[in-house]
């Protein structure tokens, strides 16, 4: 679970040389939510439902049990005794439910940043590979007009036959060597649309992919992001395992690394560009040869393409920087479509409402999401939206997008907790939110 940040630093240079800035979206999460979605929100809606029902049979035999106290005053100790073990046992399967949901929950949005990790490289990777492909392409257009070139000299005397040869070789060469790398291209495009379950078009946005922030600006120590799920009761009985703080000092170093690298890299682009530039004046002067002049044509490409690599690199090093974090680096970013779309999915029917809310837990305590707004709740571009939410009559959080929210003691039979949405400070509507799970709908 996570989400996400964007910097200049690096980027800014992309901008200014006209390779294009990197803006990482929202997009490799949506699709591996989507992905995976079939596979365990049934599962979720399923055990959620189980814990409503569960809850319900003890607030039931509860008040039951009350009843019976009150109307009979000659209960014998065994009778209490039989009414306390079966509650106990009722609590305790409430609990194991709780954790297992927990469980469950962790579980699938784990996987969905597993997946947003491996298809994101992939992404990038393809990216390379058609940049790859048009400058080969340019390269086999200009072999074989040299060829056809050099075919038409040696009609007339002009050039030797082993130069037609030499020409024809170097164009089929690059026919083969295109070939290949379409084959590459097609085989990763499978891959990729495998994951997505969308045909990957020529229009596709592949900045959406690269992750870009700068590297030297980040604090590895104070990289922490998004645990697990977490909820704003928890049953009697059940417990969480405590947060293991990974060691990122080796993803960090190498995204520092790759930032400097490409840094290099952008120097030297800039330097052949304005190389070429300087040299297409001194060619109208007839200061510099034809020849001189394609020559710096070709150092610029092969800056381009080297520059286009370091970046490359370094927006995978920060995808691992931010995988190995917990998603300290993309947490910025909004829920996702697809993830939120897979997480109302998961909602039990009893609790089912509108908008979404998600209850995170991170290393400096746990946080309360509000990733789409009610029914109700009506907001224009410039409003400013913010909530405060009771417990019990007791104020507990209070925030805007997000707001710290610790785990606070249950008190029997109160299940919901009530959120008031303020647009511009105006009240707009109070809702209900479930109290023992970690997202949810909001209740009117």
């Amino acid at each position: 679970m996570k989400r996400r940040i964007f910097a200049a630093g690096a980027a800014a240079v992309f901008l200014l040389s006209g390779i294009g800035a990197a803006a990482y979206t929202n997009y490799c999460d949506s699709e591996a939510a989507v992905s995976l979605m079939s596979q365990h929100a049934p599962a979720i809606k399923d055990i959620s439902t189980r814990f409503d029902a569960l809850l319900g049979s003890i607030h039931a035999q509860s008040a039951d049990n009350s009843d019976t106290r009150t109307t009979s005053s000659t209960a014998s100790s065994a009778e209490e005794s039989a009414d306390s073990e079966e509650q106990a046992s009722l609590q305790e399967q409430l609990a194991a439910l709780y954790m297992e949901r927990l469980a469950l929950f962790d579980g699938y949005s784990a996987e969905i940043d597993a997946l947003e990790y491996e298809l994101a490289p992939m992404l990038i990777d393809y990216d390379m590979l058609l940049k790859q492909l048009k400058l080969l392409y340019d390269d086999y257009k200009a072999c074989k007009n040299g060829y056809e070139s050099c075919a038409a000299l040696f009609k007339v005397g002009g050039c030797q036959l082993t130069d037609v040869e030499a020409a024809k070789k170097d164009t089929e060469s690059k026919y083969y060597e295109i070939q290949a790398l379409l084959y590459e291209i097609s085989a990763l495009k499978t891959e990729i649309e495998a994951i997505t379950g969308e045909t990957l078009t020529s229009d596709f946005d592949f900045s959406s992919a690269y992750l870009i922030t700068d590297a030297t600006k980040l604090v590895a120590e104070e990289l922490t992001g998004i645990y697990g799920g977490a909820s704003i009761c928890m049953p009697e009985g059940s417990e969480l395992n405590e947060i293991e703080i990974a060691d990122i000092s080796g993803q960090y170093n190498a995204a520092v690394k790759c930032y400097y690298d490409l840094g290099s890299a952008m120097r030297e682009y800039i330097a052949a560009a304005d190389a070429l530039k300087k040299s297409e004046a001194e060619l109208k002067l007839g200061t510099v040869t034809a020849d001189t002049l394609a020559a710096l044509k070709g150092e610029k490409t092969a800056a381009y393409m080297t520059a286009s690599q370091a970046k490359a690199d370094y927006a995978k090093s920060l995808l691992e920087l931010d995988k190995a974090s917990g998603g300290a680096l993309t947490k910025g970013l909004s829920l996702s479509d697809g993830r939120a779309k897979a997480y109302k999915s998961a909602v039990s029917d009893k609790q089912s409402g509108s908008g979404l809310w998600v209850m995170s837990r991170t290393a400096t305590g746990n946080v309360y999401s509000v990733a789409a707004l009610p029914y109700g709740v009506y907001v224009r571009e410039k409003d400013v939206v913010s909530w405060t939410m009771t417990y019990n009559n007791r104020m507990i959080s209070t925030g805007g997008t997000g707001g710290a929210c610790s785990v606070i003691q249950y008190v029997d039979e109160c299940d919901y907790a009530e959120i008031t949405f303020y647009v511009n400070n105006i009240p707009a509507g109070t809702y209900k939110v479930d109290v023992f799970a970690p997202f949810g709908e909001f209740i009117d």
